[in-house]
């Protein structure tokens, strides 16, 4: 691509205000090849990037660019039932999502747009409810506010899997016109009857018989869970204490320090509330601003503690295993989850499945099980579950209220979650991970992130522990899973992976270690994270 031809075309075209043609005049080189130098391409959950101009940035022409080539999609492949659009609390979130729905309707396409926003997991159940060739929601999940994305799921209400993205992409690459506007137009409405719809078909997954006694402190970090969370759990009985600050939709993120659960520091506010309260909550949940993930924070001996992506999972399989009916049931996680996971299906006597990161490849993989067996559950340690595949995305709503009625379940024994942790450690072994995310952005970050992963893919590295096993998910003979650029290393009481992100400019390691002994486990990770640092900053993955 003649990346200079291109901002010239920009600059000349009659669709950017002069505002816009004055920012774009002011860029220096090395920001007009940033922005000019590429176009955006799909990741593990569709399209997310920085909000601005160029065409590797997320703005209304690239949103026009995507969305005739999903126009091509649609009509190409005689997918003629409509599209479910949703969209979070970001900037332009819902002008991207009328744009879209201007764009389509041009072209006789139905459009389902939700009234205001809602969580992701919505338009996947909404794709089911109304039978529709396909699902887009506006959001960049738990990326920091300077971001916004274009999340595209298929007539099965699962994110697109890479067949389709790829044929998607093609078609998307093949879109030069979109430097145009078009007029507003109408769509069907969805408002709060569709809530109740989900609601109805939530409670199903729920044990009526368990008194609802949990106290709960809920933020939604300024984003879609604000709309219906807190209305659930209070209709089911729930004490709930929604921190306020948090509640109010904002696209800056102000009363927040981290848009993302994954990071402790998200739960500053909430647990500063939680300790102002005369009665102490049992739990504080938090959603991201898509309500696809959870965070939790347990009251544990007076304080609270944060559970991590793969110990929710661990507590949530064991409860369904002791209180749900899962004969013949399959679990479905990835190669970069807690084994915990699969050592508790396992002897528990289901079928246990993993496969790549991301919730589009487990989706992928629940649609053949499910002809031979029942949904059982799936999970990924970046804080996203599924509890019932009525959805077929990961699903904090789900979450929330499974969390809640686990707590008041324990509550009545008087028991906490991390007891109920401890309990699973002392049944299976103590299953520890963490996770190392290296920020490099630009074009010099993609040129570090390359040759660090040539470096673990090409180099014979010398372990201070025997190493069992080494495979390169690019590498057919390695792998039985679709190939993508992950290496994972595992030894005997311990594991580690590297690979690309694949919705942000970071290269992620992660790390397991598992033994009967809590200190044993505690020192196999130590020892294996302190070893690949030194690798990592031998090579200047650190820098």
């Amino acid at each position: 691509m003649d990346y200079q031809k291109t901002y010239h075309t920009w600059l000349q075209s009659q669709c950017l205000t002069n505002e816009e043609k004055e920012a774009l005049k002011a860029l220096s080189h090395e920001e007009i090849l940033e922005r000019f130098g590429q176009d955006l391409s799909f990741g593990t959950a569709g399209i997310r990037a920085i909000l601005g101009l160029g065409t590797n940035r997320l703005n209304r022409f690239t949103t026009t660019k995507i969305t005739l080539g999903i126009v091509k999609y649609l009509k190409n492949n005689n997918l003629n039932n409509g599209v479910v659009i949703g969209f979070d609390n970001r900037h332009y979130s819902k002008e991207f999502s009328r744009l879209i729905t201007n764009i389509l309707r041009a072209y006789d396409i139905k459009v389902y747009l939700f009234d205001n926003l809602r969580p992701t997991p919505f338009v996947s159940y909404a794709i089911s409810e109304y039978k529709a060739s396909m699902g887009i929601m506006i959001t960049a999940s738990h990326n920091p506010k300077e971001y916004n994305g274009i999340k595209v799921y298929n007539q099965e209400g699962a994110q697109l899997n890479d067949d389709e993205a790829h044929l998607l992409t093609e078609l998307i690459n093949e879109v030069t016109d979109y430097l145009k506007e078009f007029p507003v137009s109408d769509a069907n409405l969805l408002d709060c009857r569709f809530d109740q719809n989900y609601f109805k078909t939530l409670k199903n997954i729920l044990n009526p018989l368990i008194k609802p006694t949990a106290n709960i402190i809920y933020s939604p970090l300024h984003g879609t869970g604000s709309q219906v969370i807190p209305q659930y759990l209070k209709a089911l009985g729930y004490l709930v204490n929604p921190v306020k600050e948090q509640m109010i939709v904002d696209p800056d993120f102000k009363a927040i320090l981290s848009t993302n659960p994954e990071e402790a520091i998200s739960f500053d506010l909430a647990l500063k509330k939680a300790k102002q309260q005369k009665d102490l909550a049992d739990v504080i949940l938090l959603t991201d601003p898509d309500a696809d993930r959870l965070g939790v924070a347990v009251l544990h001996n007076n304080e609270y503690v944060l559970l991590n992506g793969n110990q929710t999972p661990c507590l949530i399989l064991q409860y369904l295993m002791q209180n749900r009916n899962l004969n013949n049931a399959f679990v479905v996680s990835t190669i970069v989850s807690t084994p915990l996971l699969k050592k508790i299906t396992q002897t528990n006597g289901l079928v246990y499945q993993e496969t790549l990161t991301g919730f589009k490849n487990i989706a992928n993989t629940i649609k053949h099980l499910k002809p031979k067996y029942q949904f059982g559950f799936a999970a990924e340690e970046s804080y996203g579950c599924l509890v019932s595949d009525f959805v077929k995305d990961k699903d904090a709503v789900q979450a929330c209220c499974i969390i809640a009625e686990m707590v008041s379940y324990l509550k009545l024994q008087n028991k906490t979650l991390i007891d109920y942790l401890e309990m699973i450690y002392q049944k299976y072994g103590y299953y520890l991970e963490n996770t190392i995310n290296l920020e490099l952005k630009g074009s010099k970050g993609l040129q570090q992130i390359q040759a660090i992963m040539n470096y673990f893919r090409d180099t014979d590295i010398s372990f201070e522990k025997p190493l069992l096993n080494k495979q390169d998910f690019t590498k057919p003979q390695e792998s039985n899973l679709t190939l993508s650029n992950v290496i994972k290393y595992t030894f005997e009481h311990s594991w580690f992976v590297v690979r690309p992100s694949g919705t942000e400019p970071k290269l992620k390691i992660y790390f397991g270690s598992h033994h009967f002994s809590l200190e044993n486990a505690k020192i196999e990770l130590n020892n294996l994270k302190q070893e690949i640092t030194a690798i990592m900053n031998n090579i200047g993955g650190s820098e």
